[in-house]
């Protein structure tokens, strides 16, 4: 008994290791939920409603960055959308961020 346990428990673990492909998805498209706050509080979008996990569909690429959800959760939720809200640049230690909900700063945090 014991070694049937084993050997089936073994068995699970080979399975489970292996790599799975799923055929028919579109990998091409992601769906984050983003929280936005500033000063200790969530700030509203343009609608005046929370901006509090929130879905922002990134689409079209291979692969995606921070600063594409950034520019995508502003086109969405922004009035004025990411070309009055949001500025990055290509700072000295990589990307960075300069304007970030319409209010340019060097202090800029997030979680993933």
């Amino acid at each position: 008994m014991k070694k049937s346990l084993s050997m089936l428990l073994v068995m699970v673990l080979i399975v489970s290791s292996l790599g799975v492909v799923a055929y028919g998805v579109d990998l091409s498209s992601i769906t984050v939920y983003v929280t936005i706050s500033q000063h200790g509080g969530i700030v509203n979008d343009k609608n005046n409603l929370p901006v509090a996990v929130v879905p922002v569909t990134l689409f079209g690429q291979e692969s995606y960055t921070l600063d594409d959800l950034f520019i995508q959760a502003h086109d969405l939720y922004y009035e004025g959308g990411s070309d009055r809200g949001y500025l990055s640049y290509e700072g000295t230690w990589g990307p960075a961020i300069e304007t970030i909900w319409g209010i340019t700063t060097g202090y800029v945090g997030y979680q993933i």
